[in-house]
């Protein structure tokens, strides 16, 4: 597995440690358990842009078909239904990563290519 990380030496933000931790590990998490490949590459990124902190995870795995995109976000809705890996989830962890996001009211998203991998990421505002 290759994981890098990637920060901006003058990412600054100012946010709840705790539950900004849990979206972070839960990002982290799918992408370890969506990428079936022997060659997983997975990302943790910080990026500085005009004052807003951008947190990504990015990931080589099996990325999300477009019509799903939008409804992985919502309680207990699994891509993989069938539960073909070895990794159950409860189905329960973007929506937490939703509802805390929604909480801090901060922007987030997914970008996923399906058979190439995706990208989740939220925006914090620089610390004032």
């Amino acid at each position: 597995m290759d994981f890098r990380l990637n920060i901006e030496e003058s990412a600054r933000a100012v946010f709840d440690e705790k539950r900004i931790g849990q979206v972070v590990y839960n990002f982290l998490n799918n992408a370890l358990n969506h990428n079936d490949k022997d060659d997983k590459q997975i990302t943790l990124g910080l990026r500085q842009i005009k004052g807003v902190l951008c947190i990504y995870v990015a990931d080589n795995g099996e990325g999300i078909k477009e019509e799903d995109l939008n409804k992985i976000w919502e309680r207990y809705y699994k891509v993989d239904r069938e539960h073909k890996r070895y990794h159950i989830g409860s189905g329960i962890g973007l929506s937490l990563c939703k509802t805390i996001l929604s909480e801090h009211h901060l922007a987030y998203g997914v970008e996923s290519s399906y058979g190439e991998g995706s990208c989740f990421y939220f925006a914090i505002n620089e610390e004032e």
